[in-house]
C-alpha cells in the first residue's frame, strides 16, 4: 500500500461517525486487507458529501468490507488509483460530482495505473451530477450503491452497462483535458452566477443552474442581448471535421459526449463521436423555436448560422473564442483566446443499476 494512504479497518457493527477518525490525505474503510472486486473513492468536499449522506455511504462499505478510499486533494488521485489497481478493483464508485468524475477519468487516461480500465459508477455526490443522470446510478450514493451491491450479488457480477466516450479536448500550452460537456460563451457565465450568487445561500445543482438561466431568459426577453449579462453573444468560430468553417456571434456553445443534458436538453446523439449544438445571435425565431428545444433533438445544421437552435454530430471539432470554456463545470486550462480541438476518445464503460 502506498504510505500516504492510512488504512482505518473497523468492525462491521460499529457506526460511522464524522469525527471517529481524524481527516488525512485518504482513508480506506475496510475490513482487513482483504481484496475487494468494487471500490468507492469520494470527494468530501462535494457538495452532496458535507451531510448525512457521506455518513451513510461510510457506514455501507464499511459494512461490506469494502475498500473506500478519500482524497483530500486532486493531486493525490493517482496514487488512490494506484492503490485500486494493485487491489485488482474492477469496479470504481465514484462518489462526487461531474468535476469528480472528470479528475478521475483525467486520471486514468493520464496516469494509466490499471493495466485494465475498471468499470465505472458514478454516483450523485456532488453539486451537478449531470453525468450519474446520463450514464451513472442516481439517487442518494448509499441507495445507488446499495443497488449496484444488490445487482452485483443476484446476477454474479453481471452488471447492466453503456459506454461513453470522454472528450479529449487539446489547446496551445496546457496538456490535454478529459471530460463530457465542453461549454462556452453564455454556459461558464451561467455557471459562474449560479456559484457566486446562490451556492453560498445554499442552493446548488442542477437548481442553482437553472435559476441562474432563467433569470438571464427573463433579462434577455425584456431587454435584449445586449444588456444581457449573462447571455450577451460573442463570436465563435466553429470547424466541424474538414468544412470551411464560419464565425458568428453565439449566445451558447456546447460540445458533448453525452445522450441527455441538464434541463432535459438532447440536442444531438453524439454516436461515436462528438455532439456540437449552439444558439445562434440575431436569428429570427429564437422564442418561437425555444420550447421545442427542451423535448427534442436540435435540427441539423448545415448552415450553421441560419438557425437559432442547431447542432450536429462530427469526428471532432475546432473552436475559436475570446471567451473563456467550461469543461464540466470546471474552467479550462490554457488561454482563453486558444483554439480548441475536440474530439472523443476511446470508450469507458459505465454501470446504469
Amino acid at each position: 500500500m502506498d504510505p500516504g494512504l492510512r488504512c482505518h479497518p473497523s468492525p462491521p457493527d460499529r457506526a460511522s461517525g464524522a469525527g471517529e477518525h481524524p481527516w488525512t490525505a485518504s482513508r480506506i474503510l475496510a475490513q482487513g486487507t482483504s481484496m475487494s472486486d468494487i471500490a468507492v473513492l469520494s470527494n468530501p468536499a462535494s457538495g452532496n458529501n458535507r451531510t448525512r449522506a457521506r455518513r451513510e455511504l461510510e457506514a455501507l462499505t464499511r459494512a461490506r468490507g469494502i475498500d473506500h478510499l478519500q482524497p483530500a486533494r486532486l493531486r493525490e488521485l493517482p496514487n488512490a488509483l494506484r492503490t485500486l489497481a494493485a487491489r485488482n478493483t474492477r469496479v470504481l464508485a465514484i462518489d462526487g460530482g461531474d468535476g469528480t468524475v472528470v479528475a478521475v477519468v483525467t486520471a486514468l487516461r493520464r496516469h494509466k495505473p490499471f493495466t485494465r480500465e475498471p468499470i465505472l459508477a458514478v454516483l450523485s455526490g456532488g453539486s451537478t451530477n449531470m453525468i450519474a443522470r446520463d450514464a451513472g446510478c442516481p439517487g442518494a450514493p448509499a441507495a445507488a450503491l446499495a443497488r449496484l451491491l444488490k445487482h452485483w450479488d443476484t446476477t454474479d457480477g453481471q452488471l447492466p452497462i453503456v459506454t461513453r466516450r470522454p472528450l479529449l479536448v487539446r489547446s496551445a500550452g496546457a496538456p490535454p483535458s478529459y471530460g463530457f460537456f465542453l461549454g462556452g460563451v453564455g454556459i461558464p457565465r451561467v455557471t459562474a452566477a449560479a456559484r457566486r450568487g446562490l451556492y453560498a445561500r445554499g442552493i446548488a445543482g442542477p437548481l442553482a443552474w437553472s435559476l441562474a438561466l432563467i433569470w438571464s431568459l427573463w433579462r434577455l426577453a425584456c431587454g435584449g442581448l445586449k444588456t444581457t449579462p449573462l447571455l450577451r453573444p460573442a463570436d465563435v468560430r466553429i470547424v466541424c471535421n474538414d468544412s470551411p468553417g464560419a464565425t458568428a456571434p453565439r449566445i451558447a456553445v456546447i460540445v458533448t459526449s453525452l445522450e441527455r443534458l441538464l434541463l432535459g436538453l438532447r440536442p444531438v446523439s453524439p454516436g461515436d463521436g462528438v455532439g456540437v449544438a449552439v444558439i445562434n445571435a440575431h436569428v429570427p425565431g429564437l422564442w418561437r423555436r425555444a420550447p421545442s428545444a427542451l423535448w427534442r433533438p436540435w435540427p441539423s445544421f448545415t448552415a450553421i448560422e441560419s438557425k437559432p437552435f442547431a447542432a450536429c454530430r462530427c469526428r471532432s471539432v475546432a473552436l475559436s473564442a475570446t471567451e473563456d470554456w467550461v469543461l464540466d463545470g470546471e474552467p479550462l486550462d490554457g488561454p482563453a483566446d486558444a483554439t480548441l480541438t475536440v474530439q472523443s476518445d476511446s470508450s469507458l464503460r459505465f454501470v446504469v443499476a
